[in-house]
């Protein structure tokens, strides 16, 4: 889906490392993972030396351990941010921000849409990672 909208590479959980270093030649700039789990690590592997690995958030549920040797011997940073703590304290710059995004959005893709009775099959399909997109349940 990232690919059809215009991403140049798209990595898939299976080998995050190896995949991202092949495709960017030897590490990528920048890691933003609002996921955490068990890709957090190879993850923070993927980085060049000198890379960034931004702490968004836990949507897997479980708050990882990174290996900090990598972060020293790669000269790598580590950064939390919460963002929506900062949007509180900086409404202007955070409408700045939310203007400016939105106008890069030029095509949003639709949801799809599945009658209110599905709700158990679309969940499943979204825990094992068989859709991808917004999804709409509808009464």
């Amino acid at each position: 889906m990232a690919l059809a909208a215009g991403a140049e590479a798209a990595v898939g959980p299976d080998d995050v490392k190896t995949s991202a270093r092949e495709w960017s030649q030897g590490g990528v700039d920048l890691v933003v993972d609002p996921v955490g789990g068990a890709l957090a690590d190879p993850s923070l592997r993927a980085l060049r030396e000198g890379g960034r690995y931004l702490v968004i958030g836990f949507a897997s549920g479980e708050i990882p351990s990174l290996p900090l040797n990598q972060v020293l011997l790669r000269n790598r940073t580590v950064v939390g941010v919460d963002w929506g703590a900062w949007s509180l304290t900086h409404q202007a710059e955070q409408r700045a921000l939310l203007d400016t995004a939105l106008d890069l959005v030029t095509d949003p893709v639709a949801p799809r849409t599945h009658p209110l009775d599905a709700a158990p099959t679309v969940l499943d399909d979204l825990l094992h990672r068989r859709t991808a997109g917004k999804i709409a349940l509808i009464p």
